[in-house]
């Protein structure tokens, strides 16, 4: 019974290396949505809000990058603004 155990983690151990690989490092500078409400101390629907209204300006932009969470990669939009 352990040997199955091993075996299975072996398995679950090289898939999660393979999907990994599509894994994108989020260059500095970049926040996600979370990020940047927790460090303006607003709720994420209040940052989206002026978020939208300084990309709607030209004053940033957004880039979704592939990014690690729980057991899965999902495109997660980050946004930078423009210098």
């Amino acid at each position: 019974m352990g040997n199955s155990k091993r075996i299975q983690d072996n398995w679950l151990t090289s898939l999660e290396e393979i999907i990994r690989e599509d894994e994108e490092r989020v260059p500095e500078g970049w926040l996600s949505m979370i990020g940047l409400a927790k460090r303006l101390g607003v709720s994420r629907c209040h940052a989206n809000k002026q978020v939208n209204e300084l990309i709607e300006a030209g004053k940033a932009e957004m880039k979704t990058f592939r990014v690690w969470r729980g057991n899965r990669i999902y495109p997660v939009p980050h946004y930078k603004l423009k210098e």
